[in-house]
């Protein structure tokens, strides 16, 4: 195990996930990619994702409906 220097290491696999943190490149849909412009993607992808569950009250929903299921559920255990 290489512990100087990971920058240098190659990822193991052909998949986003099989390369390490410092990988100088990773794999995106079997093409290589470099690191930066991975996490870019990864970034712009999250900011798209949240900014979507925040323009439709997701986040609200899924509270609503958990609390829904707590009410029932303390319902249930009072009876």
């Amino acid at each position: 195990v290489r512990m100087d220097h990971p920058v240098f290491d190659d990822p193991k696999g052909v998949t986003f996930f099989d390369s390490h943190f410092y990988s100088p490149y990773k794999y995106i849909y079997g093409k290589k990619v470099s690191t930066f412009s991975a996490n870019i993607i990864i970034l712009w992808l999250m900011s798209i994702f949240f900014f979507i569950t925040l323009y439709f009250d997701i986040f609200k929903k899924i509270l609503s409906i958990f609390s829904f299921l707590s009410r029932k559920e303390h319902k249930k255990k009072a009876l």
